[in-house]
């Protein structure tokens, strides 16, 4: 028999202009010269992804039962609740960005030395973005699964 457990997530508001409409995403990366080595590296292009990653591996620790192994393989089940803005009334389906691969990359990457060594040990994975409350911040229900040998 396979054990899970599910995590609901709530992407909080954390400074702007305007309050987020989905979690944030893993994407683009920007190029940079290191000036005291002159080296180049790359940084994610999404300021807030630190702190996203940071508060999923939070509440997966702390809702993860205890003895779970890390060495198994996984599947994931994440649905993300974008917030519908009011030109969208009426919409079924999320059909505009965010791009839900980057949203899957963003908590792939969370979970890796929490629940899983790493992300390629996720076999199997079903991801869906829906619009959540008409009032409330965005975030993402996340079920995860050990599959039987």
């Amino acid at each position: 028999m396979s054990e899970s457990f599910t995590v609901q997530l709530w992407w909080l508001y954390r400074g702007g202009k305007h309050p987020p409409t989905a979690p944030p995403t893993k994407g683009s990366v920007d190029p940079y010269v290191n000036r005291r080595t002159g080296k180049f590296g790359v940084k994610p292009n999404n300021p807030q992804l630190e702190a996203w990653q940071h508060q999923v591996a939070l509440q997966v620790m702390a809702a993860r039962p205890s003895g779970w192994p890390r060495d198994g393989a996984y599947r994931l089940d994440i649905e993300y609740q974008i917030r519908r803005a009011r030109e969208r009334i009426g919409q079924k389906h999320v059909k505009h960005k965010p791009d839900l691969d980057k949203l899957d990359r963003a908590v792939f990457d969370a979970l890796s030395g929490v629940v899983y060594d790493d992300d390629g040990q996720v076999s199997e994975q079903s991801s869906k973005k829906v619009y959540g409350f008409a009032v409330g911040p965005p975030g993402a229900k996340i079920t995860i699964t050990l599959l039987d040998e």
